[in-house]
């Protein structure tokens, strides 16, 4: 009955309005799911209206899967009722005043009276498939309620379809959905900006000029999950291309429907000046096109800027015309796994703009340009993440569009891309302009003249040194002289993964002091395989002599790649550039030195620890008369961080030790990755002094598990110096002056002893090097008075730390006085 009721009512109403005690009424029926109804009614003045309403929603104690896609109240056929001036909710229906009712389940009732003001306003009647997982209320997967869904079929969806139903009774006069959307256009077009009517994957822009300042109301709504932001607006001041508002995540409220739907309403006061409003919107939600429930107000997603009467000028508003821009430069359909530099000069002052679209997520940029000062390496503008805003299309694409002031000067424009998504090649949604991935530079000066901006690259900047296009396995060097203290650009392309593997670096030719070398955490990725490394330093160099050098290791470099070359392959190694025009006038290269593939030290060695096996720990004393400069070079075993075959020195007077083999300053040294090389020149006062070479169970000298170093037969230490007068090597067996015994070098099951007599109280220290896990020792040393066997002192497991290597290796160090006697 009540269906044929309804169905007598459209018959004789095609328009959906009824008349009722002297007043008409608004009715809307029969919608059907991912349809929203709309009507329209007038009140002349304050009134009592009757509403009767009938929708479907979930209990209270329902939870859903993805709250930020479904109704903050539960409803997937609903109404409600918008002031239509204002565009707030006067009305809607929740779970928590509705009743159950009809005959099928999750249908709802309402029937009640609201007071409003006269006024203009706006039903709606929405009904939205219901997609939600249903939980029981301990918040577990409800089979029962998975399977009511799967069984509920067409009939459940018809039965919603025929009993929805808002009826609004006693009002004035009543509009069509053709007539709300009329008077929808005509709020927007009193508008100083209005941008609606959006679609999925849209971006609208509209400039205005204000001739004096001015307040405005802002009314815009948009899309936000997860604190993200996905269709939303901003306001540009055009001349300075700064943001003067935008929809930010922390300045929304709920907008109605779905959680994600959030709208912003605040006042802007904006000086004269040149504006442009734009909008942006994702790939899906959006006005036609909803995948969630819809908003209260669904004609309005977008943005509109409304003066304010009487602090605001309507002749004060005209359209602006933004003039056309020459670029400067222009670096844009970026593919992947590039990166590339132009450069330019100024002569004057500019403004300029920066327009670059890249990728970035997790607040880190991959896909990103800079620009530096070609002569200091300042690094001027960078493409940072916080810079950059949403540019259409996935969440990762991402845009700067900012204006700076350069001076006149030369500049390097930079941009590089990882392994996936970029131009052409995209793995996700492309971004609105996918032609601007890249970087491009606009001179924002209405009197910039041409003739003022030249093209600028290395050719015209001479380099002092250029080690280029070096293969595997080469060791290259060139040294150059400088009359004056001079500023130099570094530019060296190697390789390298968390260390490097093919690198330069520069030393002070008379003392082999390195003034500057190529660390990976200085590097930046250079486009191609990852393990290609990018780094430009400036330097202030003293007068004086200096070499660069560049080493490879056996694998990738030039004319050789084990994986993808690099966008630039002819610039593999290190190439030396003044800073300034009058740095190069005051450099003279030198003619260059022929190289042995690995260099030998300078000095002769006064101790060579190598050919070292498995499992060997070797030592070497030798003390200084004076303050020595001494030349390392050991070659080892390590990985992340730690190493196993390595080297130390101690000083034997106090056991404090005074360098060790550490894995972060060693390089790789060719053949396996665990192969490593230092070379380092270190200073020692006078005193007394033991170098010692440990190696653990596999991987050394004639007993290689992987790829051998490039010099196999330095695996170990040498120690050498320019001023061998110094010196004194002692004897394996004997003990330099103060030393009462020594035991060192005991193989696998070895007892070994020494005596000493004291005649009068003597100060002592003990240092032991042993064998010992989880609270016990197995390999140690004790000291003991040879006439009572009374244990004076034992190396006991808590008075050992750790000796470097592997866990099990112990050191103690023990100082106290000893009795007169025999020991």
């Amino acid at each position: 009955m009540k269906s044929a009721y309804y169905l007598a009512c459209l018959l004789l109403f095609s328009t959906g309005f009824l008349m009722a005690q002297g007043h008409v009424s608004l009715e809307l029926t029969r919608v059907r799911f991912d349809e929203i109804k709309v009507g329209g009614f007038d009140l002349r003045q304050p009134r009592t209206i009757r509403i009767d309403a009938v929708g479907g929603g979930y209990d209270n104690v329902a939870k859903k899967y993805n709250e930020g896609f479904h109704d903050r109240f539960n409803m997937f056929v609903y109404a409600w009722i918008l002031n239509a001036e204002s565009r707030e909710l006067v009305w809607r229906m929740t779970i928590d005043n509705t009743q159950k009712t009809g005959p099928v389940e999750l249908m709802r009732a309402f029937t009640g009276d609201l007071n409003l003001p006269a006024g203009r306003y706006e039903a709606y009647l929405y009904a939205r498939r219901p997609r939600t997982i249903i939980f029981d209320e301990g918040g577990l997967p409800s089979i029962k309620e998975i399977l009511k869904r799967l069984l509920r079929g067409d009939e459940w969806e018809e039965a919603f379809k025929e009993e929805s139903l808002l009826r609004i009774s006693g009002v004035d006069e009543v509009y069509s959905n053709a007539e709300v959307l009329q008077q929808q256009r005509d709020i927007q077009s009193r508008a100083v900006v209005a941008i609606n009517d959006l679609t999925s994957s849209d971006s609208r822009e509209k400039r205005f000029t204000l001739s004096r300042p001015g307040e405005f109301q802002i009314y815009a709504v948009g899309e936000v999950l997860d604190n993200q932001v996905y269709d939303y607006g901003w306001i540009l001041e055009e001349d300075r291309r700064q943001k003067v508002w935008e929809m930010s995540s922390d300045k929304s409220v709920y907008a109605g429907g779905a959680n994600k739907n959030q709208q912003w309403r605040t006042t802007l006061a904006l000086p004269a000046g040149n504006y442009s409003v734009h909008y942006m919107t994702d790939g899906s939600h959006a006005p036609g096109d909803w995948n969630a429930n819809p908003p209260y107000d669904p004609a309005f997603w977008g943005v509109m800027l409304t003066g304010i009467p009487g602090k605001f000028d309507p002749g004060s508003v005209a359209e602006y015309q933004k003039p056309a821009q020459p670029r400067l430069l222009e670096i844009t359909g970026v593919g992947n796994q590039r990166y590339i530099q132009e450069g330019f000069t100024l002569s004057r002052q500019t403004t300029v703009r920066i327009y670059a679209l890249g990728e970035g997520s997790g607040r880190r940029m991959v896909d990103y340009g800079w620009i530096e000062n070609a002569y200091t390496g300042e690094k001027i503008w960078e493409m940072t993440y916080d810079r950059t805003r949403h540019a259409g299309g996935a969440d990762k694409n991402r845009m700067a569009d900012e204006t700076i002031v350069l001076a006149p000067g030369a500049y390097w424009v930079y941009y590089v891309s990882d392994d996936s998504h970029a131009y052409r090649d995209w793995n996700a949604a492309a971004p609105r302009d996918p032609g601007a991935w890249g970087i491009t530079i606009y001179a924002e000066d209405p009197n910039f003249d041409r003739t003022e901006v030249r093209r600028f690259d290395e050719a015209q900047n001479q380099p002092v040194v250029a080690l280029t296009r070096i293969g595997d396995d080469e060791l290259v060097k060139q040294s150059f002289t400088i009359a004056h203290p001079a500023a130099f650009r570094i530019v060296a392309l190697g390789e390298g993964r968390y260390n490097m593997a093919d690198y330069g670096w520069i030393e002070e030719s008379s003392s082999g002091r390195k003034v500057w070398e190529m660390r990976y955490a200085k590097t930046r990725h250079a486009g191609g395989s990852r393990k290609n490394r990018l780094t430009e330093e400036v330097i202030t160099l003293p007068a004086g002599t200096y070499t660069v050098y560049f080493r490879t290791d056996g694998s990738h470099a030039y004319g050789d790649w084990n994986a993808d070359a690099p966008p630039h392959p002819e610039r593999w190694g290190i190439t030396v550039f003044p800073l300034a025009p009058e740095s190069g006038e005051h450099a003279r290269t030198l003619p260059a030195v022929p190289l042995a593939p690995t260099p030998a030290l300078q000095a002769k060695p006064f101790i060579t620890l190598t050919h070292i096996g498995d499992d060997e720990l070797v030592h070497k004393r030798f003390s200084l008369s004076r303050e020595t400069p001494l030349r390392i070079l050991a070659l080892g075993e390590g990985d992340e961080d730690e190493m196993y075959d390595y080297a130390w020195i101690d000083n034997t007077r106090d056991g404090r030790r005074v360098w060790e083999m550490h894995y972060r300053d060693t390089r790789p040294a060719g053949g396996a990755d665990k192969n490593r090389r230092l070379e380092q020149t270190i200073v020692l006062p006078p005193g007394e002094y033991a170098v010692f070479y440990r190696s653990d169970d596999s991987h050394s000298f004639g007993d290689w598990n992987a790829s051998p170093p490039r010099q196999p037969d330095m695996w170990g230490i040498t120690l050498s110096a320019d001023d061998p007068g110094s010196i004194q090597v002692y004897r394996d067996d004997a003990a330099p002056e103060g030393q009462l015994c020594s035991l060192l070098r005991p193989g696998n099951d070895a007892h070994m002893k020494c005596n000493f007599d004291l005649t009068r109280p003597t100060p002592v220290r003990i240092d032991a090097l042993g064998e010992g896990s989880d609270g016990e020792m197995y390999d140690y040393g004790w000291l003991e008075d040879r006439r009572s066997g009374e244990k004076i002192w034992e190396m006991t497991y808590d008075l050992t730390r750790p000796a470097g290597g592997a866990s099990k290796n112990r050191s103690a160090t023990f100082s106290f006085t000893l009795a007169p006697g025999s020991y």
